[in-house]
């Protein structure tokens, strides 16, 4: 429980639930999995790499963001923390 295959992951539809709103929105597929720091050898967060509408987001594979992964189903839910997407579009 709580590891997935990167396979199973690429291609999944990513929503996001924005806060306040019960109301999913699509964000797009998962088109790659980084882990940074890894030619370092170190162990940073995984990163689901998202193509949206408005270009590459960047998505910690984390339990308070990814809040449900349902690779069956090909589908992940998320909720972003605030600036998220700001911090991404820089």
């Amino acid at each position: 429980a709580g590891q997935h295959f990167v396979a199973d992951l690429i291609g999944c539809l990513v929503f996001e639930m924005p806060h306040g709103v019960s109301e999913l929105e699509l964000l797009g597929p998962v088109r790659d999995v980084q882990f940074p720091g890894e030619e370092e050898g170190l162990r940073g967060t995984p990163l689901l790499d998202v193509e949206t509408s408005q270009g590459e987001l960047l998505i910690p594979l984390a339990e308070g963001i990814c809040l449900r992964i349902d690779t069956a189903a090909r589908r992940i839910e998320v909720l972003l923390p605030e600036g998220l997407r700001d911090l991404n579009s820089e």
